[in-house]
């Protein structure tokens, strides 16, 4: 169970509002703005990962991510798009997914001093 609830429901909306955003926004200038938002996941991820002591808050940022980026890949009731079956559209849906995973499931490195 979380220790701080607050951070892990911030985590989950932080990583919601970041997914929603480069979804929008990632077929612009492509590829920079892909590869811009692939950091931004990442360096979120990692953020949360080493300022909190407990993983429920990274666990949380990933499947804002995970999950927005899923609702938004859907088609919607008027048949748009947000995330097209284009090269990017594949790099932005499993890219984000396999950050998220790798960053979510990398153990714990604690270091032991010298003896």
């Amino acid at each position: 169970m979380p220790k701080n609830w607050v951070a892990t429901i911030a985590a989950l909306v932080g990583g919601a509002m970041i997914a929603a955003i480069i979804t929008v926004v990632h077929q612009e200038a492509a590829p920079w703005i892909l590869i811009a938002g692939l950091l931004v996941v990442a360096v979120y991820l990692l953020g949360l990962r080493w300022v909190t002591d407990d993983r429920w808050p990274t666990y949380a940022g990933a499947a804002g991510i995970l999950v927005t980026v899923y609702v938004l890949a859907q088609e919607s009731a008027g048949g748009s798009i947000l995330i097209p079956g284009n090269e990017f559209g594949t790099w932005w849906v499993y890219g984000s997914a396999a950050i998220a995973l790798v960053i979510v499931l990398w153990p714990r490195v604690t270091f032991r001093a010298a003896r």
